[in-house]
């Protein structure tokens, strides 16, 4: 059976069953408590939304360590218990600092899949399983911010490229070259003796330097990352560090770390630090942690049950759903709180509806009102309707919100 009929076999049902749009849906099932795996040093509490499940497991398979090779079957399976609001949870009365697990999802009919947790900070190599960690262990000794102040979204000077590109090119003395630790280096040149890298950046004299995505993409092999180019646009893990910039791909604490050391760097040289993220879409919904936890919740679906595609990816997150709205923010401010990140670019940010980007927005001004948002406002998609998405012709509900404009590209087209 091919993955796409996989899919609409396990999501039609529930979507005939459940009413995900509703206010009795959203008020039953809306969960408020912290998610994912919470850790203490004698304690690991695992929590997990999954209301339409009849049974969810952790499968428990170790603790990572240097070369140690993840079994086949799991050594522990934990059952979990129903708590409120359609979340699960199961306590672990140990220190499992560097354990490995998956959730195992039973559905009505039985059937029962795998997946990682949504809300995972780690991962092994190539995603294939979270990994909870003690978060002392990543802290840097000194957290820092861009020493200027930056007062005025207005006035950002911004530079968007690669973590890979900005050092790749062979004819440098860098020597993390396409990596997180490339971009800390400084006083390195090419073979003109001109600067390259942070120093190249630093000398452009912008404020801010916009990434393209670092959070854990599919389609590069972390374990031979030189050997297939892509812009991370297919996001897998969103709140885990892509490992192909990793020195260390199969050493889940060290992506981490290594981006924090980064980010810092740039800090200590006044450059802000954008984010692109993409929230609007994943690279495989088929096998993603939000199809098998709650199937058909977090996409949108047409009447007949087809999958939306505003995207032109296969598939469109809805924003608008409660519990999907929390994810994105949730998400949001762990970048934000975590890696001290100054700002958010969203791609295709017209799929995503008013109130999650105002949210958001709301969320960031408790913590720094000068941490820039902007996205592409295209008008994508058709089930969403136009005063919920946030797009230009809604501007005026989202405050401190900028949108790339098309309006010339789209004069020049004839549109």
């Amino acid at each position: 059976m091919d993955l796409v009929q996989e899919y609409y076999d396990l999501v039609v049902p529930y979507l005939e069953k459940y009413d995900y749009d509703s206010d009795e849906f959203k008020n039953k099932y809306h969960f408020t408590g912290e998610l994912g795996a919470i850790y203490q040093k004698e304690q690991t509490i695992f929590q997990v939304w999954s209301p339409v499940a009849e049974n969810v497991e952790v499968l428990f398979y170790g603790i990572w360590e240097k070369d140690y090779r993840i079994p086949e079957i799991p050594k522990e399976i934990w059952q979990m218990q129903k708590i409120e609001n359609g979340a699960w949870q199961y306590k672990a009365e140990s220190d499992l600092h560097l354990g490995i697990y998956l959730y195992r999802v039973t559905y009505f009919n039985g059937k029962q899949k795998t997946c990682v947790d949504p809300y995972a900070k780690a991962c092994t190599i190539n995603s294939g399983y979270t990994v909870i960690f003690d978060p002392k262990t990543v802290r840097l000794d000194q957290e820092s911010k861009p020493r200027k102040v930056f007062t005025d979204a207005i006035n950002a000077v911004i530079y968007e490229a690669s973590i890979r590109d900005l050092t790749i090119y062979p004819h440098t003395d860098i020597k993390y070259k396409g990596k997180y630790l490339g971009l800390t280096e400084t006083n390195k040149t090419n073979q003109e003796g001109k600067p390259v890298g942070l120093d190249y950046i630093k000398s452009l004299g912008v404020t801010h330097l916009q990434l393209l995505p670092f959070y854990d993409f599919a389609t590069v092999d972390e374990s031979n990352p030189f050997a297939t180019y892509n812009w991370g646009y297919d996001p897998v893990n969103y709140n885990v560090p892509e490992g192909s910039f990793s020195l260390y791909p199969e050493n889940p604490l060290a992506r981490i770390i290594e981006l924090k050391m980064m980010i810092q760097a740039l800090h200590q040289n006044d450059i802000g630090v954008i984010m692109d993220v993409v929230y609007n879409h994943v690279y495989t919904v088929e096998t993603h942690p939000f199809t098998i936890l709650v199937p058909g919740y977090y996409f949108r679906h047409y009447p007949n049950h087809k999958l939306a595609n505003g995207t032109f990816c296969g598939n469109e997150v809805a924003s608008e759903r409660s519990m999907v709205r929390r994810y994105i923010v949730d998400s949001v401010l762990y970048w934000t709180n975590e890696f001290k990140i100054n700002g958010f670019r969203f791609d295709l940010m017209g799929i995503l509806d008013v109130e999650t980007i105002s949210q958001i927005r709301q969320e960031l001004n408790q913590i720094d009102q000068n941490i820039i948002m902007l996205g592409e406002g295209w008008n994508m998609g058709d089930i969403l309707p136009i005063a919920k998405k946030a797009i230009p012709e809604n501007s005026a509900k989202l405050k401190g919100v900028s949108f790339f404009n098309d309006q010339f590209r789209n004069a020049v087209r004839g549109n």
